[in-house]
Parts: structure tokens; sequence; C-alpha cells
């Protein structure tokens, strides 16, 4: 399965990229600065999300967010194969495999004889599959919440370096 992300990029904010090209290299540094920002709230919101509901805070999952910088922009990302299932849920008629449970069984079950993990985890498959899962939104809330108000954020960070070069 895909890993999850979402690319903060400064062609998603076109009208503040087009202020930063005639402003030059110190408002674009400004700029990213306050996508970087940006991205780290991101993440942390829904680091904090999946902790907040019990049932779904698994350690891998909490722990394989990451942030990458790239030359456009920041990619804030969940690693694990299963956030998405977490995030949209999975349908009656997923077929999860008893592979991909194990470790979830292993950790939060908290089942250690791995011949009863098989088992268990062969029970908690066919009732996905009968059944789905509900979906449990961490990662398009935390970017909603995150990404309220960035073109006014840039723009005073922009500010600020523009009134702290005149100085």
């Amino acid at each position: 399965m895909p890993i999850m992300q979402i690319k903060l990029t400064e062609a998603d904010y076109q009208s503040t990229v087009k202020t930063i090209g005639r402003m030059g290299k110190r408002a674009k540094e400004a700029a990213m600065k306050e996508i970087g920002a940006t991205a780290e709230d991101m993440l942390a919101d829904a680091q904090m999300r999946l902790r907040k509901n019990n049932s779904i805070a698994f350690s891998n999952l909490v722990n394989s967010g990451r942030i990458e910088k790239n030359e456009d922009g920041y990619t804030v990302s969940f690693l694990t194969s299963y956030a998405w299932a977490v995030e949209f849920g999975r349908k009656a008629g997923s077929i999860v495999t008893v592979e991909e449970l194990l470790s979830w069984v292993k950790k939060k079950l908290r089942i250690n004889n791995p011949k009863m993990q098989k088992t268990v985890a062969y029970f908690v498959s066919r009732a996905i599959f009968r059944f789905g899962t509900k979906a449990k939104p961490f990662f398009y809330p935390a970017y909603q919440s995150s990404i309220k108000g960035i073109t006014e954020r840039i723009a005073k960070a922009i500010e600020y370096t523009r009134i702290k070069r005149t100085k």
C-alpha cells in the first residue's frame, strides 16, 4: 500500500508565491521557514489526534510520521502501510492478510504466542472482511487546522524580514 503524504509547496499558494518572487531571496527563505513550521504543526497535530483515540494509537503509526524538505516545499507523510486504512476506513469485503495484522495483534493485543497471534489475526481479518472498519481521520483534519491562515502567516514572516532588513 502507498504511504500517506501531503505536500506543502509554494505552488499551493500562488498569490503568495508571486509576491515572494518579486521580493527576493530573503522573502523566499522567510516563506519556506513558515511553510516548514506549518508542516511541523501538522505532524504534531496528527500525532496528537492519533494518541487521543486509544483504539488506534499504535506506536508504529504514531512514530512513522516524517517531514521531508524538498527544493519547492515540504512533504509530511506517515510511512506505515496501514495509515490510509485508519484515515479512510475499509469497506466490507476488503481483504487484509494475516501477515499484515500480526504486528498489530502482537503489540496491541499483547499476544506473545506465535500460533495464537496467527489465529487471532485470522479472525480479525475475517471481521474486517465482513464488516469493514470505521474511518478515524487524523491526517486530513490536522492538515485543515494547520493550513488555516497560512497566507497571512507567510505575509507576516515576509513583512518581518523586510522590516528587519531595513533597520
